[in-house]
């Protein structure tokens, strides 16, 4: 035993259980009034736990895909007008389609663009639909981001400076149109 007047003995006996007689040799005692009971039986059924972002509904989607088409056709016009394109628009941005990243591919599989340079609404919808739906709006938000910037980057490389001007601020803030 250690002797209570060292400082030793003085910061074990702080520790000391004095109140083991008082509780006869037992553990933990407390009166009843101060335990809660819980039922567990009645408790209301909540929604399950979900991770991850909030699920893309079919009125999301549209509106990205509808905001990426003015944008691609806002693109498609000005090379029209620079004659900066050599060549139709629809190939133009079907380039811009084909040479997406290997983790967005799944979005632009059997896409094509249409004379005026836009997407089909109904078949990025099913590749969109067609992966897990913890996916789909990292997916489709990912990829139509990418799509729009390589294609502004690609007009940046073909128009005049005075017509970039104008592209630019028609289709300033397409970002935020898109809830990014």
């Amino acid at each position: 035993m250690t002797d209570p007047t060292t400082p030793e003995g003085e910061v074990s006996n702080a520790f000391a259980d004095n109140e083991r007689a008082a509780r006869q040799g037992g553990g933990f005692q407390s009166p009843a009034h101060h335990l809660d009971q819980v039922n567990l039986t009645d408790q209301p059924r909540s929604r399950p736990t979900q991770f991850g972002a909030p699920r893309l509904d079919d009125a999301q989607l549209q509106h990205k895909v509808r905001v990426c088409n003015e944008l691609l056709h806002a693109v498609g016009c000005a090379l029209e007008q620079s004659s900066g394109l050599g060549g139709p628009v629809q190939d133009w941005i079907q380039q811009s389609i084909d040479c997406a990243p290997p983790r967005l591919a799944p979005l632009f599989s059997g896409i094509r663009a249409d004379t005026a340079g836009r997407l089909n609404e109904d078949h990025i919808a099913h590749n969109v639909r067609s992966r897990p739906p913890m996916e789909q709006r990292r997916l489709i938000n990912d990829g139509l981001l990418d799509l729009m910037d390589r294609a502004l980057s690609r007009a940046a490389d073909a128009l005049p400076e005075d017509a970039l001007d104008q592209l630019l601020t028609q289709t300033a803030g397409y970002r935020k149109r898109m809830g990014l």
